[in-house]
């Protein structure tokens, strides 16, 4: 059964109006555990924007799909990468750089939209933990070195916890 019922833009591709509305209940969705729900907005979002993707890879995750995870990951940390921020953050951006370092605390969770630009560190970590993930999953430990190697020196559970599984 669809939580979504008449939501204009789902499904099918959603205009600009109704992408502010969609994004933030799919990220909601995500979290109260409607995952399908959730996947179905992300999808209809998909574009290539790091957080879209990230949030995508989570849903895979979710489903045991390891390895399109990777390919939304791959590619989301790619464009994370090319993300700047430009210039010095205003106050109300100041708010939402702490409101998305706060978010992605919890690495497993839907990513804002804004926190490839606003929390580019953060995000990338994110990104990059949950890679990691994928990897140990796959047994692919010179990935999850080269990965850790990217975090250093933060010291995430997740990541310790793989090396270990690597050998390190």
């Amino acid at each position: 059964m669809s939580l979504l019922g008449g939501l204009p833009g789902a499904p099918g591709k959603a205009g600009a109006e109704d992408r502010n509305k969609l994004y933030p209940l799919a990220c909601e969705l995500f979290r109260m555990g409607a995952i399908a729900e959730a996947y179905r907005i992300f999808k209809d979002l998909e574009r290539e924007h790091p957080a879209v993707l990230f949030n995508l890879a989570l849903c895979h995750m979710a489903a045991d799909q390891v390895e399109r995870a990777m390919n939304y990951l791959d590619r989301a940390l790619s464009l994370a990468k090319r993300r700047q921020l430009g210039n010095r953050p205003t106050p109300n951006e100041t708010y939402r750089l702490l409101a998305a370092r706060e978010q992605l605390s919890d690495y497993r969770v839907p990513m804002p939209e804004d926190a490839p630009q606003f929390a580019p560190e953060y995000a990338q970590d994110a990104i990059r933990r949950l890679l990691v993930d994928c990897c140990a999953e796959l047994g692919l430990w010179d990935r999850v070195r080269t990965l850790a190697e990217a975090l250093k020196p933060r010291r995430y559970a997740n990541v310790e916890q793989a090396l270990a599984r690597a050998g390190e």
